[in-house]
């Protein structure tokens, strides 16, 4: 797939994309980061973000309550998502089949210039260690050492905007 051929457009995500995009999350953290973290604490994440009638309106609150939110699609898809707080970043998912494809600093951007246009100076978020990489390449900083949060290993990082 060449990325021109690809048309991803950036919207505010709703909270009708609540099921769709814990779909996207659930199924992105099993096939990147879950080798590298702890068992039951991953586990538990991934079984927090899978819908079902249970787990239903935990998600949409979750959501709710991470005001700043952005999803990238191709046609009526979701193939990635930013959601955070006016503070940072929480979650940077990008669906693995468009991967390479520049859509997860398309997400990254947008929730930094609303940063700025709140008057933000910088951006915090906590990575992966596995993706620590992808985060340093878009001028993010270690503010320390990697950290145990809710039983997964995390790297604090900010970046001044």
């Amino acid at each position: 797939m060449n990325f021109r051929e690809m048309t991803i457009t950036i919207f505010p995500m709703e909270i009708e994309d609540a099921q769709e995009t814990s779909a996207l999350i659930a199924r992105v953290l099993l096939e990147t980061a879950g080798t590298r973290q702890p068992k039951k604490a991953f586990q538990e994440l991934v079984d927090y973000l899978t819908w079902s009638a249970s787990t239903q309106q935990e998600i949409i609150n979750f959501f709710s309550r991470n005001p700043v939110r952005f999803v990238a699609r191709k046609g009526e898809r979701v193939v990635g998502v930013v959601y955070g707080s006016k503070e940072g970043v929480l979650g940077l998912f990008v669906d693995q089949k468009y991967s390479g494809y520049g859509i997860g600093i398309q997400l990254l951007h947008r929730f930094e210039q609303r940063a700025k246009e709140e008057r933000r100076k910088g951006v915090h978020l906590w990575a992966f260690p596995s993706v620590v990489t992808f985060y340093t390449q878009q001028g993010y900083k270690k503010t320390t050492g990697i950290r145990k949060v809710e039983g997964l290993w995390m790297q604090p990082m900010i970046k001044m905007i």
